[in-house]
Formats: C-alpha cells, structure tokens, sequence
C-alpha cells in the first residue's frame, strides 16, 4: 500500500540507495525486464501477482542468464516457519513488516556480503555441474552397466512425463496431483544420488500437502532448473555407458 511503500523508500533513500517503486509483481517483472537492478525488495502480498510468483519469474530469468539478483522478501506474517517459506520462494532474505531500518539494512548487507546465495536453494542455479557414475550408484545395480544404462534411458524418458504431469496440476490447483507427483519424482531421482533435485521435490512435495499451491509453483520453478542439470548430466553419462559398452 501507498504508506508501505513511502516508508521503505525513505528509509532506502535516506541511505543513500535509488529507489524505483513496482504497485504489484507483474509491474515489478516489467521494470526488472527494462532497467538494471542490484536488489529487489519483493513484498510478499500484492495485488495481480503476488511475491512468490514474481519471485519464481525472476528466477526464471535468472537462470537462463546466468546470473542471479538478490532477493529480500518483506511480509506483514512474523510466524515461525515463514521466513523458511520465504527462502524457499527463492529469496535470499527475510524481513518482516512493518519495516525496522536496522533490520532491513543488516540483511541487506547480508545477502551481499554472502554474494546472494545465502541457502541451499542457490545450488539449483549454481554453475555447471554433473552426476558422475560412482561405485555407489553402480553398486545399487550389482556393478551392471548395461543395466544401469537401462534405468538411466527410462529415468529421461520417465521423468519430463512427470514434470509435465505436476506443471499441469499446479495450473489446474490441484494439490493432491502435484504431492502425488513430487512424491514420484523424489523417489525416482533419488536413485541417482541426485541431493539438490531431491531436496526441491521433496519441499514441493511438502508444500502441496500444505496446499498452499503459490510456495509450491515457485519450488517447482527451481525444481525444473535442477532436473535440467540432472537429465542433461545423465544423458551424457549414458552414452558414456554406451560407448564403453
């Protein structure tokens, strides 16, 4: 609201900083498409798009240029769990409103200071990185490559399937179908020692079961970046079993 926003920006620009103000998330996307940014202060609730799913279009944007803009979420909700919502969102800070300046400026200078990547979220936009086939994942197939190549191939065949299935039910609101699908989805990339994948199904899978289908669509924004990774890691690795084979 209109006072809401006078008081953050006095506080900001008495502080030196330059203070462009977005009315609703979908505003906040546009300006973040046409100018240059150091930090968004995300308000959680706002009319026409909310924070969450602002922040999961940012997020978006971020990983397809390489690059990630710290995020501090600001709600008027000081309950326990909801700064661990709002990370989950894919912020990289948490104050509560109304606004403290010290609070604010001290996890400003946080989020930095830890070069935005503050949670273990940040590992699902990080750089490049692979699965290497360990004696541990050959292990769980008796040492069989031909057959670890076998589950690898339905495991890619498998999994965008599933991801299709829970992009769906998140745009139909069907909570049930997306717990049912991050349930699978976990237990399906699990068996490739997947840590960073597994972690997001599984805080898609627990926030479907909440029903609170907005924390839910942004996980699943970070979910679909990570699962990129590992499906592009294990198709290199299984035609790496192939060509030994």
């Amino acid at each position: 609201n209109i006072v809401n926003q006078r008081v953050a920006t006095g506080v900001l620009e008495k502080a030196g900083h330059i203070v462009t103000v977005a009315a609703n998330g979908r505003i906040a996307l546009e300006k973040f498409d046409a100018e240059t940014f150091d930090l968004v202060l995300m308000d959680m609730q706002m009319p026409v798009m909310g924070g969450a799913e602002a922040i999961a279009a940012i997020r978006s944007r971020d990983a397809g240029a390489g690059s990630r803009i710290p995020i501090i979420s600001l709600t008027a909700h000081a309950l326990k769990g909801d700064r661990e919502r709002c990370l989950e969102t894919g912020a990289d800070g948490y104050v509560s409103k109304p606004i403290a300046p010290a609070a604010l400026f001290g996890e400003i200078d946080m989020v930095l200071a830890s070069g935005s990547t503050p949670t273990s979220i940040a590992a699902a936009t990080s750089g490049p990185r692979t699965l290497p086939i360990t004696d541990a994942l050959l292990a769980r197939v008796g040492g069989s490559h031909e057959v670890l190549q076998e589950i690898i191939g339905l495991f890619l065949e498998d999994s965008p399937k599933l991801l299709d299935a829970i992009r769906v039910a998140l745009q139909s609101g069907d909570a049930q179908a997306v717990y049912r699908g991050a349930h699978a989805l976990k237990g399906s990339v699990g068996n490739f020692d997947a840590h960073a994948a597994v972690e997001l199904a599984q805080r898609l899978e627990a926030r479907a079961r909440e029903g609170d289908m907005a924390a839910a669509t942004a996980v699943f924004a970070l979910l679909k970046v990570e699962m990129q990774v590992v499906l592009d890691s294990l198709a290199g690795a299984g035609e790496a079993l192939q060509c030994a084979s």
